[in-house]
Parts: C-alpha cells; sequence; structure tokens
C-alpha cells in the first residue's frame, strides 16, 4: 500500500512538472501583482506585525501576506521562487485532495484518478501561474487539511482530527473568505456518509459556523474598503440579473469538460449591452441542474453530493448582482473543480467491470490533451502584453484591458502602441479621467504637443486636480509657454501646496520669463519641501549665484 501511495504521488508530481515546465520563467504581471507583491510596503518592508491589521485588495488574507514575506526573506523580489512556492502549493493540494477523497469514497482508483486530473487540468493554469492567486492555492491546502482531519473526527472518533480541523480552517480562513463554506461543506458529506443527519452531528460543526460568520463579516468589511468602482452596475432587466447568476455556474461547469478560452479577465455585459447569447440561455442549464440534483438526490447519492458540494465550495462567488469586477474567473473554481472530476470516476467503478483499463485510457487520454492545451495557454502567460492581448482577443470591448495592455506596452518603452491602445481604451470610455489622463500623457511623450493640450483641457474640465494642471503645466513648459505653464503651477499649488515638484518647474518657468526674485522663492520652497533632492538644490545654487551683486 506505502509504495502504490510512492508511486501515484510521484506520477502526480511528474505529470505537474511537464504540464507547467515554464512557469518558473515567468515574471510578474502587472495584472495585481504590483498590489500584492512588488508595490505593497508590507511586503517590501517585512512588516509581519503589519499584515494584521490590514487588508490587501479589500481581503484580509495575513497568511496569504505572510507566505510573500517569507519569500522575500529568503530569495528577495525574484518571480521563480514565487512561482516555484506556487507549484509546490498546488502538488501538496492534488496530494492531499487524493487522500481526502481516498476517505471520502474508500476508492484508490477514484481518488487517484481526481487527483491525477485536478492536478493538470486546464481550469487550474491561472491559479497556479499567477502569484497574485496564492490565496486560492493556500486556502484550498488549509481547507483540504481541516477537512482530513475532520472526516477522521466523523469516522474515528478522533479528538485530535477535530481540533486540528478547527485550526486548520482558521488558517484557511486568513488566507481566503471562500474557507467559510467549509461547515456545510461537511454538513453535506456527514449526510452522505452517515445516510441522513442528527443533531448531535451537527453541534460539533457549531464552532466552524462561528469561524464562518466572522469570516464573512470581515469579508464585508473590506470589500466596503474597496474602491474598484464606486458604485456597482445597476439597470439590467430582472431575467438579466437571473441570466448573470446562472451563467456563473454554468461556466464552470462547462469548462470542466471543454477546457478552453482562457482568460486573466472575463469581462460581462454592462447595462444596454447586447447580451450575449450564452447568458440568455445560462437559465435552462440552472434548471437542467436543478432537474438533475433532483434526480440523482432520489437515484444516485453519490452524483448528488458531488453535484452539491461542487455547488458549495462556489457559493460565494455565484453573483447576480456585479460589482465592478469579474463575473467569473478560473481561479474562483480551484476548489470546487474537484467533485466534478469525481462523478465519471464513480459512475465508471460503480458500473463496469473492466473501470481499471478504462480508467487507464481515460486519464491517458486526458493528459495528452491538457498538455497540449495547457502548453498553449501558458504562452499568454509569458508577459503582461501577451496576458492582455488575450483578453482583448476574446473582450474587444473592454476599456480596462486596452488601460492595462497600454501599461504593458509603456514598460517595455513601445509609446507607441500604448498611446493606440490608450486611444481604444479612451474612444469606449470616454468620460473617465484615468483614461484621459493616461492618453494625454502617452500624447505628450509622442511629441504630439497640441493633443496632448486639448486632452488636458478637456481633462480638467472634468477635474480639476493638482495632478492635472501639473501635467498641463509640464507640456506648456515642454513647448516654451512659460506664462500658460505658470498659471497652470499655481492652480496646482494652490490646490496642493505641498507639490514640491511643482514649486521646482515654476521657478523654472520664472527664470525663462526673467522674473528672478519669483524664481528664488520657488527654489527655496522645493528645496524646503524636500531637501534632499538634488536638482532642487541645484538649482536653488545656481539662482543665488545669478542674484549675488
Amino acid at each position: 500500500m506505502y509504495k502504490k501511495n510512492i508511486l501515484w504521488a510521484g506520477i502526480i508530481i511528474l505529470m505537474v512538472s511537464l504540464n507547467f515546465a515554464g512557469v518558473l520563467k515567468l515574471g510578474f504581471t502587472n495584472w495585481d501583482d504590483n498590489l500584492y507583491v512588488t508595490e505593497n510596503p508590507e511586503i517590501l518592508q517585512k512588516d509581519v506585525r503589519g499584515i494584521w491589521d490590514s487588508f490587501t485588495v479589500g481581503l484580509y488574507t495575513p497568511i496569504v501576506s505572510l507566505s510573500y514575506i517569507l519569500e522575500m526573506h529568503f530569495f528577495g523580489l525574484k518571480a521563480k521562487y514565487f512561482h516555484l512556492t506556487q507549484l509546490i502549493l498546488h502538488v501538496l493540494n492534488a496530494l492531499l485532495l487524493g487522500f481526502l477523497l481516498k476517505q471520502w469514497f474508500k476508492s484508490e482508483w477514484l481518488a487517484f484518478s481526481v487527483a491525477l486530473l485536478f492536478s493538470i487540468h486546464p481550469i487550474h493554469i491561472e491559479p497556479v501561474v499567477w502569484i497574485s492567486s496564492r490565496k486560492d492555492l493556500l486556502f484550498s491546502l488549509f481547507y483540504l487539511l481541516a477537512a482530513i482531519a475532520y472526516t477522521a473526527f466523523i469516522q474515528k472518533n478522533s479528538r485530535k482530527g477535530y481540533f486540528l480541523s478547527l485550526l486548520f480552517i482558521v488558517l484557511s480562513s486568513l488566507s481566503k473568505p471562500t474557507a467559510m463554506t467549509f461547515p456545510v461543506v461537511m454538513l453535506a458529506f456527514i449526510w452522505f456518509e452517515k445516510k441522513g443527519l442528527k443533531i448531535a452531528d451537527v453541534l460539533p460543526l457549531m464552532p466552524f459556523f462561528l469561524v464562518a460568520i466572522a469570516t464573512g463579516i470581515v469579508a464585508i468589511y473590506g470589500a466596503a474598503q474597496l474602491d474598484l468602482r464606486k458604485m456597482p452596475d445597476t439597470g439590467y432587466h430582472w431575467y438579466e440579473y437571473l441570466s448573470l447568476g446562472a451563467y456563473t455556474l454554468q461556466f464552470y461547469f462547462q469548462k470542466t469538460v471543454l477546457p478552453w478560452g482562457f482568460s486573466a479577465y472575463h469581462a460581462y455585459p454592462l447595462p444596454g449591452q447586447t447580451v450575449p447569447w450564452y447568458y440568455i440561455t445560462s437559465p435552462v442549464f440552472l434548471i437542467a441542474l436543478a432537474i438533475l440534483m433532483v434526480y440523482t438526490f432520489k437515484k444516485e447519492r453519490t452524483v448528488f453530493f458531488c453535484l452539491l458540494t461542487s455547488v458549495i465550495l462556489l457559493g460565494p462567488t455565484i453573483r447576480i448582482y456585479p460589482a465592478g469586477y469579474p463575473m467569473v474567473a478560473e481561479r474562483y473554481f480551484y476548489l470546487g473543480l474537484f467533485p466534478l472530476l469525481c462523478i465519471p470516476f464513480h459512475v465508471l467503478i460503480s458500473r463496469s467491470r473492466s473501470f481499471k483499463i478504462i480508467t487507464v485510457l481515460v486519464l491517458g487520454i486526458s493528459s495528452i490533451v491538457f498538455f497540449s492545451i495547457n502548453t498553449q495557454h501558458l504562452k499568454t502567460w509569458k508577459s503582461d502584453v501577451l496576458i492582455w492581448s488575450n483578453v482583448l482577443k476574446q473582450y474587444p470591448e473592454l476599456y480596462f484591458g486596452y488601460m492595462k495592455r497600454a501599461e504593458a506596452y509603456e514598460k517595455v518603452k513601445e509609446v507607441e502602441k500604448a498611446f493606440l491602445d490608450y486611444k481604444s481604451a479612451y474612444a469606449l470610455q470616454p468620460g473617465d479621467p484615468k483614461v484621459l489622463s493616461a492618453l494625454a500623457i502617452q500624447a505628450d511623450a509622442l511629441g504630439k504637443d497640441q493633443d496632448a493640450l486639448k486632452l488636458y483641457d478637456e481633462l480638467i474640465r472634468l477635474q480639476e486636480s493638482p495632478v492635472n494642471f501639473y501635467n498641463r503645466g509640464n507640456s506648456y513648459k515642454k513647448q516654451g509657454i512659460w506664462k500658460q505653464a505658470i498659471q497652470d503651477y499655481s492652480a496646482a499649488l494652490k490646490l496642493d501646496p505641498q507639490l514640491a515638484e511643482a514649486w521646482n518647474n515654476r521657478g523654472v518657468c520664472n527664470i525663462m520669463s526673467s522674473d528672478t526674485l519669483s524664481a528664488y522663492r520657488d527654489f527655496t520652497e522645493a528645496t524646503n519641501l524636500d531637501p534632499n533632492n538634488q536638482m532642487y538644490l541645484d538649482n536653488l545654487t545656481r539662482i543665488k549665484a545669478l542674484m549675488a551683486p
């Protein structure tokens, strides 16, 4: 038995290595990796205390932040080691899943088969490859450990298993709030294991429900702090809301069977836009799923249990009310995939005497197909430009995608391409000051002076901020229009007197306008605000020399 387990674990490790071989060559992305790691002061400063009283992108995930800090401590800001951690966590999750399924279904073949396909299924490319998805891997690790320990408590009355389970689910909740589903999943398993539920089965789960409630409260509070979009999208018809919610389920079930069409960002239709047919027909899928669950509840308990568990795990991500972030994402289904994978193997093992031969064939064919899909999909993660090009290929009207690809082009100094993408974003979202500001800055960088000034004029009409006045002042300064530049710097300083760059640049314009005294005052103020800035110090020294008798 021990040798067989080692063999199966070795096969899973080998298959993960083959399917994700290129991951260690990838870098950080501009899709939230900056918020979670590369520009996160708590991670860069290794602030272990600070991670326990702060939210990251609206989520309370101190265990995730702690893992990043440990990597920073031992390896520095090197993406290779962050990706290596992702791979190790994914392998551990697959191995733990196999152990859990053996507890649940008493079938080594089912446990190994599902664990293997779970480890290499293409829908897992995003959570494994994307460093910002560490929370999905860590929450799943502790969730599976908690499930294994609680199953031991149920099956063997292990007190140690009970308290270990409680510890692990707390750690899981501190990795991602989706862990709040745990007590409901365990209730479903108790019903499946004991063919019914009693009060005595529910009472031990009360502490887990308290953890789930606390996790939910913290999650709601964190979401309120998140400013992805000030207001959710409203204005859908009632059947469109229903379609959006139903589609979130349809999407994951569909990707399980037909694993292609993956994207780092899945856009949803906004109010007023044409709703695609696959959204409109999604309530039909929901009805079909409900009928299937009613049927299997009466006829096939194992299939019903698997369907129910997958739906429960997806519960926190099923939304009929958009809120400015993706309705669906492959990472949301990281743990929810395994119950669906159990269904065909359960049916096969329970109804075919030749299940071993058929299972080996299924695993072999699936492995070849998955390897081909994974190899192609991994290519889209090689750079930020490729990530967002893949997104825009599927969602050509996603202004956010053009913004992110433009940022990627800026990073590699392809300014003209960045300008064109910002222009596309502006055409799709003309009232967004952020889009307009980025477009104006790029026009300025390309020497499109008149275009830049017109864009800055429009931007300031929308939003009279110190940064916008400052940027337009820089454009006037570059063109030698000193008077207008001085006016804009003055407007910026009226709104933000602490803007040292504006004091300095206004000083330069005052020199060019032969106003030496005003220039001296400006350079003095800039130096007072930033006494370590060598350029400000040099400018002040020069103006003093000019003013000397």
